[in-house]
């Protein structure tokens, strides 16, 4: 990996803002990280340890994913997603609002989970599996909660380490495949074949001036890779970045698969 670390390093370069990069080749377990362990802005990233702490009390059999809940009150926020803009507020299971937190990113569907699960088993998974940096701090678009220093932090290795293991885990195959349904491709599957990107789970994240992707490669060979950017000049810049730095993965990928 090393021709790949430098083809990205000459990337950033020419690209503004401050930038972390994890990439893991599952096949030989070498990792290439650039200030991979710098802490950041999780944005929407955060959703995938929600994600992950859903899945995984469902293996344990500790809930019920068809359980349903419903939309109400303070959760109905903007930004991405489509449930705040229904007129009716229908029952949905939590499988539904899993699916909706991370395909299309919906906030509102979020929050429904945060309040349901609460922010305590979160941060505690996270923390009994050894994730020091990342934690779940306040719900998506309080503004009023960042204004007064409580952020959802994280780093691009732990990140990309949890990305791991929902890869690795047989009770989280769910998790992986909401992942894969993923609709918002515009960063480092953005160069891809578009046939490819059903075969790369994927959370994307931005706030003003961040941008951020976490992907799982099952094809042409498994990888995990995480690029997270701030201080950007522009969300263009971030985009366009980790659509580069997402092309030479791919081509790594198949010069390796060969």
């Amino acid at each position: 990996m090393d021709r790949l670390k430098v083809e990205i390093i000459e990337l950033i370069e020419g690209f503004s803002g401050n930038h972390s990069v994890y990439l893991k080749d599952i096949g030989t377990g070498e990792e290439l990280t650039i200030a991979a362990d710098e802490k950041m802005a999780a944005a929407s990233l955060i959703k995938v340890p929600i994600l992950y702490t859903l899945y995984d009390l469902d293996s344990r059999g500790e809930l019920d994913l068809t359980e349903t809940l419903k939309p109400t009150g303070d959760n109905m926020v903007g930004g991405a997603g489509v449930l705040t803009w229904f007129k009716s507020r229908p029952e949905l299971t939590l499988l539904d609002l899993a699916e909706l937190m991370i395909v299309i990113s919906d906030n509102t569907a979020t929050n429904i989970l945060i309040d349901w699960i609460g922010f305590a088993p979160v941060n505690d998974y996270l923390k009994d599996n050894g994730f020091d940096a990342t934690r779940l701090e306040r719900k998506m678009m309080d503004t009023g909660a960042r204004a007064d220093g409580s952020e959802n932090i994280t780093t691009a290795r732990e990140m990309g380490l949890l990305m791991g293991m929902i890869y690795e885990s047989e009770g989280l195959a769910g998790a992986k495949a909401t992942l894969c349904r993923q609709q918002l491709r515009d960063k480092l599957s953005y160069l891809l074949p578009e046939s490819l990107w059903s075969s790369v789970a994927s959370k994307t994240g931005m706030l003003k001036r961040i941008e951020h992707d976490a992907s799982l490669f099952f094809m042409p060979a498994p990888l995990i890779a995480v690029t997270m950017s701030n201080n950007l000049s522009s969300q263009a810049d971030g985009k366009l970045l980790q659509a580069k730095i997402g092309n030479n993965i791919y081509q790594y990928l198949k010069k390796k698969g060969g």
